[in-house]
């Protein structure tokens, strides 16, 4: 029996959503990161059966069955250092024992059926020894908004985002309003406000990290891609270059969180070859020692000058100057195995 178009196009989304899965477990899969994250093996193994069953057609009506839901568990321990929540444990301590400063955050992230054609289908719970429940409804909408601005594509990586970033916003407010207040809520003389300061200084390790990464592909010649890699590199703030041709070199720079889901869309799109050739993380303490590590200003498309056969052959001669020009020479031995 045929498959219908419809079936067909929710096949290579769940393929998609299983790529993404590999990739989510591989960033966030160790459990003494502050950020956690998990995928159900039931519901992966439900997804998988599913798929299996679908594409060898077993039973005649099988893609007319509902794709089952895929299920994260996502962890999102305290932003201060020295109060942090290790034990998953202490989720279900009684709420007088949770500590307001060091929230330790929870979201049962649901990926639908419909998934990721509808934002509808994703859904969370979140769970949280905070106090107080604006976190957790923070957290709810932030999620729902960015699932529906990435409504179409695989987005885990940004709903990951969204909600660290949630929980360190709400940590940070909650810290500068304790410094100010003091610990017995009386309010602090104006040579204590360094507390505020000091307090929020305490984020996540690793919250500013810069990354820098190096890409080879086969080639890049796709009109649609181009644009993609150029927009989405803009759109998350980051920086450095692609050289269009064969082959195809794009290097890009800029927060860690941010170059691994950038990395993980562009992945995702069809290339005959497509190899990471060179990685590098800097730990950062803030946003302005993050951007101080970046070699280019904005993100740009190198046109070389061309040669072979067709003419489409881009010149890595100037890559390479390109590259010695802005200090990053050594890496172009990394990309061409030299």
């Amino acid at each position: 029996q045929i498959v219908s178009f419809r079936c067909a196009h929710v096949m290579e989304e769940t393929h998609e959503a299983l790529d993404e899965v590999e990739s989510i477990t591989a960033m966030y899969g160790n459990p003494d990161d502050v950020t956690w994250v998990m995928v159900d093996v039931t519901s992966l193994a439900d997804v998988k059966e599913w798929l299996r069953a679908v594409e060898t057609q077993i039973e005649g009506r099988q893609h007319e069955v509902p794709r089952p839901d895929l299920v994260y568990t996502m962890v999102f321990r305290a932003p201060v250092h020295d109060t942090q929540v290790t034990s998953l444990t202490d989720m279900d301590a009684p709420s007088d024992t949770a500590t307001p400063l060091a929230p330790k955050v929870e979201v049962t992230l649901t990926l639908g059926s419909e998934y990721p054609l509808e934002a509808d289908a994703v859904s969370c719970l979140v769970r949280t020894n905070a106090s107080s429940k604006d976190l957790s409804i923070e957290i709810t909408q932030h999620i729902a908004r960015e699932a529906k601005e990435n409504e179409g594509i695989c987005c885990v990586f940004q709903l990951i985002e969204v909600a660290r970033e949630a929980l360190v916003q709400w940590t940070k407010v909650q810290q500068e309003q304790q410094a100010m207040h003091g610990k017995d809520g009386a309010l602090c003389q104006p040579g204590d406000r360094s507390m505020a300061k000091s307090s929020a200084a305490h984020l996540q390790p690793g919250y500013y990290d810069f990354a820098r990464q190096f890409m080879y592909f086969h080639h890049i010649y796709n009109p649609a891609k181009r644009k993609a890699i150029l927009e989405l590199a803009n759109a998350m703030q980051l920086t450095g270059f692609s050289v269009c041709g064969k082959p195809g070199v794009v290097c890009i720079e800029g927060s860690k969180q941010h170059v691994a889901s950038w990395y993980h869309q562009i992945r995702s799109l069809p290339w005959q070859l497509m190899k990471s050739k060179d990685h590098e993380i800097i730990p950062c303490k803030s946003l302005e020692e993050m951007d101080a590590h970046r070699c280019f200003p904005n993100f740009c498309e190198l046109v070389t000058t061309t040669h072979g056969h067709r003419g489409n052959h881009a010149n890595m001669g100037e890559v390479r100057a390109y590259l010695t020009k802005h200090n990053l020479g050594h890496h172009f031995e990394t990309l061409f195995n030299i």
